[in-house]
């Protein structure tokens, strides 16, 4: 591929999720059993902290400039996967303009969504999906979240929180507002 102009391809959308894995695969096999992988908004949490308890991974608040936290979450053996129009854009007269792209018109995605993150056991699949429901919109992405059999956070441009079924069980989630569990 030959780009012009200083064009240029970012494979961001699956490539840290990949490089995530291969990372948790080596340190699995040279024999630790509890780590974190962090490659800015992919992480893989390996087992558990001192091998008692879930590590506390942190959700980010949109446009938060001090990089705060809506909340956190507690996780074992898992990909926690977040994908944000918050971080990469700029403005021009106004109007914001992010890196996650319709595939249909080329401009940036006008969803209902700020932030998605997903949680699952493929960190590759966690990245692919959480870029996907940035384009989906909240009702799009949690059926294809629930469908997969995979939990998620979705964020809304209302600052909402929204969360797959089950997740207070599972995850233990602290979050500085009130947050919902999706309901049909």
């Amino acid at each position: 591929v030959t780009l012009k102009n200083g064009a240029q391809i970012d494979l961001s959308a699956i490539a840290k999720g990949y490089i995530a894995r291969q990372a948790a695969d080596f340190i699995r096999q040279s024999g630790i059993d509890s780590a974190i992988v962090d490659l800015g908004g992919n992480m893989i949490v390996i087992g558990k902290k001192d091998q008692k308890e879930n590590f506390t991974v942190g959700i980010r608040k949109p446009f938060d400039k001090n990089g705060g936290l809506v909340g956190t979450i507690s996780v074992a053996d898992k990909a926690v996967v977040t994908s944000g129009v918050y971080l990469q854009y700029f403005e021009l007269e106004g109007k914001r303009y992010h890196h996650i792209l319709d595939p249909q018109t080329g401009y940036p995605v006008e969803s209902d969504l700020l932030s998605a993150t997903v949680i699952g056991d493929d960190p590759t699949q966690c990245d692919a999906l959480s870029t996907l429901c940035i384009l989906l919109g909240l009702d799009e992405a949690m059926e294809l979240v629930r469908k997969l059999g995979l939990d998620a956070v979705f964020i809304d441009n209302t600052n909402q929180i929204t969360v797959t079924p089950g997740f207070t069980q599972k995850y233990n989630p602290r979050f500085e507002t009130s947050y919902r569990e999706y309901v049909d």
